[in-house]
């Protein structure tokens, strides 16, 4: 999951791809510690977002063990606001139950931010939703719910949600240059020790 345009691989083929606007559910993948996994891959379609919250999110909250969150690092400059507003609603849609990992992608890429960057970029803007829905006025139906991950008052910071859990690595999927080699492994690590 992640907004359009990163890219993953289960296996070490490199296939051809296609931006996709259909999810894809691959049942039988074998994790490194031998336990078998539903994966499914929900593609970053801005006009898929309402079935990832109310089907994923909700609907099979209870069989969903884990997130990974693709974030293509080479263009996360001029769309950190886009994956920032995303990846809050996904969270906050779990009911802050599911680990997530933030699988920045791309890091072949000469414009690549690291992970590091991401997660200290992604706390400021989560900061400034956090701050934005909590002074919110109350929907004309009287709903005075606020849509905030936390209510502290204070500058939201990852330690806030401790009980989710919510981690970052690098990773490349596919590499231009010849002499890298993909590499999946942060995210095959994670994955076995769920």
């Amino acid at each position: 999951m992640g907004i359009a345009d990163p890219s993953c691989l289960a296996g070490q083929d490199v296939p051809l791809t296609y931006t996709s606007f259909k999810v894809n559910e691959y049942q039988g993948f074998l994790a490194d510690n031998g336990r078998q996994l539903n994966l499914v891959d929900f593609p970053g379609s801005e006009r898929l977002r309402k079935q990832l919250f109310s089907k994923y999110l909700h609907e099979r909250r209870s069989s969903l063990k884990a997130v990974v969150f693709v974030v293509d690092s080479s263009t996360f400059g001029r769309k950190a606001r886009d994956v920032a507003e995303l990846f809050y609603d996904a969270l906050y849609e779990s009911g802050k139950q599911v680990p997530f990992l933030v699988a920045c992608s791309k890091q072949d890429s000469s414009t690549a931010k690291s992970a590091q960057a991401i997660r200290s970029a992604l706390e400021r803007e989560f900061g400034l939703i956090n701050g934005t829905r909590s002074a919110a006025l109350e929907t004309t139906n009287g709903d005075r719910e606020k849509r905030t991950l936390t209510d502290s008052g204070k500058n939201f910071q990852w330690s806030d949600l401790s009980s989710t859990g919510v981690e970052f690595v690098e990773c490349c999927a596919v590499s231009d240059r010849e002499e890298e080699i993909p590499d999946l492994e942060p995210i095959k690590k994670w994955i076995s020790n769920l």
